[in-house]
């Protein structure tokens, strides 16, 4: 079945999507807004969407937050906007200040770090494991507490297999590419060229 996704901004993590009938019917940016928090304090993302669980919003309806320092922006059902900007008054013990934001979200460019990786399959608990430093079983801990994503889907299987061209989302870990798949050893595992942003 077709369907488009759309997130406020070009690489997000969570979006609308919009299939079947809906395509022809609806404009799928008209389905989301984009709300501009001020804080004179630092913000930080668990703050802010523990604030807005807090006024009984479902997640699902809350998009990607990026923060720059004393601003948030926050991407939302529209359905829910005017309802936060009337009743969030608070993040933490800060008072905020709430408006709707127009404008493209001001996006930091990524540093990005490339780095060659050896391993013996490419299921996403090895790649976890050699890319991010941990052991098999943190890699694993880190899929069942649903923290990791391939191409903004949720993974829970050990079992998943990556190619070349995935993105691989961890939640407190940041984020990687598989930019090439170079070879293989003499020992016969992959060799893989990773850009890892960090």
């Amino acid at each position: 079945m077709d369907y488009i996704k759309y997130g406020g901004y070009e690489g997000c993590e969570r979006a609308v999507v919009l299939m079947g009938e809906y395509l022809e019917s609806k404009d799928i940016r008209e389905e989301v807004q984009i709300v501009k928090i001020s804080c004179s304090q630092e913000l930080t993302h668990s703050s802010i969407l523990g604030s807005l669980l807090g006024l009984g919003l479902e997640r699902k309806k809350i998009g990607d937050i990026i923060i720059d320092e004393n601003t948030a922006y926050v991407v939302l059902k529209k359905t829910i906007t005017n309802f936060i900007i009337q009743n969030l008054e608070k993040v933490g013990r800060n008072r905020v200040k709430l408006e709707v934001f127009e404008e493209e979200i001001p996006i930091k460019e990524d540093s990005t770090m490339d780095k060659k990786v050896t391993v013996s399959s490419m299921r996403i608990d090895v790649l976890l494991s050699s890319v991010l430093h941990i052991s098999r079983g943190k890699a694993n801990t880190l899929l069942q507490k649903e923290y990791v994503k391939v191409n903004h889907e949720l993974i829970k299987s050990k079992n998943k297999i990556l190619s070349k061209g995935d993105m691989i989302s961890v939640r407190k870990h940041g984020r990687f590419y598989i930019t090439e798949v170079l070879g293989k050893s003499r020992k016969d595992k992959f060799i893989l060229l990773i850009k890892k942003i960090v």
